[in-house]
């Protein structure tokens, strides 16, 4: 690949940045203390870059790199119409999903007050219901979360967990739903 004893030689207090990775771009090797500049990718993580910009990244008087790279000059501007779209589809999940918890409460209430509905069909129902309104709940939460956090590493495990296992006690509850019809 490269010979690392050559960049050495050009700095005079010998410490060096060795050629790293970082998920998207290849860093050659640096002199400590200074800024490197590379182009931005054309994509990563399927999402597009702005092509005519550069990614940052400092390589520290330590020899180490920085932890992060700056992309910041990558990331594609947001207009305002995208903004507005996306406050607007904000607006259509929140008010669909208050809509779907109303009317399954509702549906739970008269389920479970009137005992002339008491019957299997309906209790599958009930349970049914049930089910989906914490389903509902976890996908609330889950999206407020997703929202609040910057998408580190740990928040994404986080995230994807909540997903996971609500989805889990999703299913569990739908075989449940599933096994108490066939009886």
């Amino acid at each position: 690949m490269f010979d690392e004893a050559a960049p050495t030689a050009l700095n005079k207090n010998g410490t060096l940045c060795l050629a790293d990775h970082d998920g998207a771009l290849c860093w050659p090797p640096a002199l400590s203390g200074t800024k490197v500049e590379l182009p931005c990718p054309q994509t990563f993580n399927e999402q597009a870059y702005e092509i005519g910009g550069n990614a940052t990244r400092l390589c520290m008087d330590s020899g180490e790199w920085a932890a992060t790279t700056n992309y910041s000059l990558c990331m594609p501007e947001v207009t305002h119409s995208e903004i507005d779209l996306t406050i607007v589809l904000r607006v259509i999940f929140v008010s669909g999903y208050s809509l779907s918890f109303g009317s399954l409460c509702a549906a739970l209430i008269i389920f479970r007050s009137f005992r002339s509905l008491k019957c299997a069909r309906n209790t599958i129902h009930s349970n049914l219901f049930a089910a989906l309104l914490v389903r509902l709940i976890a996908w609330v939460l889950m999206y407020s979360y997703s929202e609040l956090v910057t998408f580190n590493k740990t928040s994404r495990f986080s995230v994807m967990l909540i997903i996971v296992s609500f989805s889990i006690f999703h299913l569990n509850s739908l075989k449940q739903t599933f096994l108490v019809s066939v009886n």
